[in-house]
């Protein structure tokens, strides 16, 4: 699968979600942190200069790891916060897909290949049967 880079500048901290680390280093601003949240194919390396000269921080974020439910609760009702705040109608319709929860082994599937949503934000519910 060929990786491009997301469009418009670079952020200062980026949780990439769906294993394209390449993609998710490319998306971070110099002396940015890099959060690794999906998981990498084995074999995919990032190359050290790049992140070394960026000065990029690195954190691999594997389910979360060591991270107690207070500590998990706090981090997304922070994010959820940004995006409502962030996001406009406009921008939520076309950035954000809801996925009934059932789905999830099969949106989780389509991520890692050329069929993935287009939105970068994908809310699974499982509010309504």
């Amino acid at each position: 699968t060929e990786v491009t880079s997301p469009p418009g500048p670079a952020c200062p901290v980026v949780i990439e979600c769906t294993g394209h680390a390449a993609a998710g280093l490319e998306a971070t601003s110099p002396g940015g942190l890099l959060g690794l949240l999906g998981t990498p194919p084995d074999g995919e390396a990032l190359p050290a200069a790049a992140v070394h000269r960026a000065g990029v921080t690195v954190a691999g974020m594997h389910e979360l790891a060591n991270h107690d439910a207070a500590r998990y609760q706090d981090t997304f009702t922070t994010v959820l916060e940004w995006v409502t705040l962030a996001v406009t109608g406009r921008q939520a319709r076309s950035w954000c897909r809801r996925v009934p929860g059932e789905d999830a082994p099969g949106l989780y599937a389509r991520l890692q290949g050329p069929d993935r949503p287009p939105e970068p934000i994908l809310i699974l519910d499982w509010s309504t049967p």
